[in-house]
């Protein structure tokens, strides 16, 4: 006598996972890129750093001030901008503070153009200002040392104030500069260094520090 076959309880759909969860997996996915980009960038900082430390550069690693950030410098037509803008796109800034009438500025003025021009295609910004009352004697210097009022590579500016007017409206009064040249290193919105004096821009090991900085775009 054949036997029935016993009925077969329906199995149940596999058990969804609370939303939450797919969540957190779609933030870790997206996020881990940017996590692993930031990792790599704060190693290259910190390496950076002791390279430039070690060259004579001085420390100061803190985040930019709003008066920092926000202080007008006059651009070549006559309009301003500020830190703050030209660090909008995230690049890294070598902020370099210059003059017409300083020897060891007019010195070392073709080396900064010469800088702008290598490290072109790179997330930075090599920004100069000059602290020359007139645009005519920054122009004049530029076309002594680098061939042209506004050289290609490079931002060009003059604080407004010129030498002579309110210190407490100078970019470089407010960073703590009281002599030319120097030049800052801004990133990420924080002072990395300051170099005070000329610097030896062509000279490898720095340049491989700045590129450490300063990731192809």
């Amino acid at each position: 006598m054949s036997q029935t076959p016993a009925a077969q309880k329906p199995s149940k759909p596999p058990r969804k996972l609370p939303r939450w969860v797919y969540l957190v997996l779609f933030v870790v996915v997206v996020a881990l890129p940017f996590m692993r980009q930031l990792t790599q960038r704060s190693g290259a900082d910190k390496e950076a750093l002791a390279t430039l430390t070690e060259m004579g550069a001085e420390p100061i690693n803190r985040p930019l001030r709003d008066e920092e950030l926000d202080m007008p410098v006059q651009t070549h037509d006559g309009k301003t901008t500020t830190l703050r803008a030209l660090m909008a796109t995230g690049d890294t800034v070598i902020l370099h503070f210059w003059a017409s009438w300083c020897g060891p500025c007019m010195e070392e003025l073709p080396e900064i153009g010469k800088l702008a021009q290598a490290l072109r295609g790179r997330r930075v910004q090599v920004v100069s200002v000059s602290h020359d009352d007139e645009w005519a004697d920054a122009d004049a210097a530029l076309v002594k040392t680098n061939g042209k009022a506004q050289p290609d590579a490079g931002v060009w500016l003059r604080e407004i104030e010129g030498q002579s007017g309110d210190e407490s409206k100078m970019l470089r009064v407010r960073l703590g500069t009281l002599q030319l040249p120097e030049t800052y290193i801004l990133v990420d919105g924080q002072a990395l260094v300051r170099l005070i004096a000329s610097q030896p821009w062509s000279n490898p090991r720095l340049m491989r520090a700045l590129e450490r900085l300063a990731p192809l775009r």
